[in-house]
């Protein structure tokens, strides 16, 4: 399009983006807290959640909420200071309202939320009663072909169309298969377009430079591959790349086993992983993590203290890396050690609130598991009378 502010133009197209990311993440907000279709399992684990010992009750139920209504909640549990139902919101408000979320688009035109705009689009699909298998799979297959790490968010995605809400919308429990299907057909005809525009010749050297150069960067970001890699010697270059990307990949099996009742819990776990070990981070994938986690409030509930502690620290080794930037590579008066200690403790920070996060999410599941074996066994002892 021919403009006399191209800038301008892709500043507001890059807004519109953001304005669609922040109406997904309410509306998926809403289905996967509030929906009567997901009604069953949650009053199935608010119904658990009041009979739990004091002991193992929430820590933070006070700030964020357990239950949907304040009004079920027992006496000896205090209200929430934000109520579920203004949760969905909250999340967007907090990514379209964020310095992080327009900095990163509408100032500096960063393409980092197209491919979060087109998750949040498969996931919002997965959560929709009628949703569309075909969509949603499109849309993850556009995701994953933008950034490939997008492909492991099928599980959740799979568990999602799998649940009770949406067994009643197909005709059989062959909806992950078809997923998975499509997905995979997508995949490929993105992969063969591409090979058709580029040519054969240069197919593996354009997969290269889109994927092999943004894993194998030298570029000084948050990340700590990049200081890594200027370390190492040459000939393990490549080998490091692929096992730094390889790492969040190990970790994808045992969370998808250990949360397979919690899809909401696995999408934001992901995506923090894959800000940690991402090549190249911005602010901007820390922003959309943490919006994406306040979707799990019964998790978020059970987190410890030194969780608050590093989000509130966190934006001071940002600022220290952007004087240490300028101090390096602007002023030469310093060194690229500078900025390695802070992108150090900016990723140990989120590394806290990672697993601060599954941690109070493992919690949360084993608390509702034993009191779930407790009622089984009475009931065993103790059979009703008909």
């Amino acid at each position: 399009l021919e403009s006399s502010h191209p800038e301008l133009s892709l500043s507001l197209l890059l807004l519109l983006v953001d304005l669609g990311i922040g109406y997904l993440l309410e509306q998926i907000g809403n289905k996967l807290l509030l929906s009567a279709s997901n009604s069953a399992r949650i009053q199935e684990e608010e119904s658990r959640q009041k009979i739990l010992p004091d002991v193992i009750q929430p820590d933070h139920a006070h700030i964020f909420p357990i239950y949907v209504n304040d009004d079920d909640a027992e006496d000896r549990m205090p209200r929430s200071m934000i109520p579920m139902k203004r949760l969905p919101l909250l999340a967007a408000q907090l990514y379209f309202c964020s310095p992080f979320t327009v900095m990163a688009t509408s100032l500096y035109h960063c393409w980092q939320n197209l491919p979060s705009l087109f998750l949040l689009a498969s996931i919002n699909q997965s959560c929709t009663l009628k949703g569309s298998i075909s969509m949603a799979s499109l849309y993850l297959a556009v995701a994953s072909y933008l950034e490939p790490h997008h492909a492991a968010f099928t599980i959740p995605i799979i568990v999602l169309f799998s649940s009770e809400k949406n067994e009643k919308s197909f005709a059989s429990k062959s909806a992950k298969y078809l997923f998975i299907s499509v997905f995979l057909v997508c995949s490929l005809f993105f992969q063969s377009l591409t090979r058709s525009l580029v040519g054969s010749k240069m197919y593996w050297k354009t997969l290269g430079a889109i994927y092999g150069e943004t894993w194998l960067t030298s570029s000084p970001n948050l990340s700590l591959q990049w200081y890594f890699r200027m370390q190492l010697f040459s000939r393990f270059r490549d080998y490091f790349g692929v096992i730094f990307q390889g790492i969040p990949f190990v970790l994808v099996g045992p969370l998808s086993i250990r949360f397979a009742r919690y899809p909401e819990v696995l999408i934001a776990a992901f995506s923090i992983i894959w800000t940690i070990y991402r090549p190249v981070q911005v602010l901007y994938d820390a922003n959309f993590a943490l919006c994406l986690s306040m979707l799990c409030p019964r998790s978020l509930a059970r987190m410890g203290v030194p969780s608050f502690i590093s989000l509130c620290c966190i934006m001071v080794p940002v600022i220290l890396n952007v004087v240490d930037h300028w101090m390096w590579l602007e002023v030469n008066n310093g060194n690229a050690n500078y900025m390695f200690f802070q992108c150090l403790a900016y990723n140990v920070f989120l590394g806290i609130i990672c697993a601060q996060f599954v941690s109070a999410s493992m919690q949360r599941d084993k608390a509702l598991r034993i009191k779930l074996d407790e009622t089984k066994e009475e009931e065993r002892h103790h059979p009703k009378m008909e």
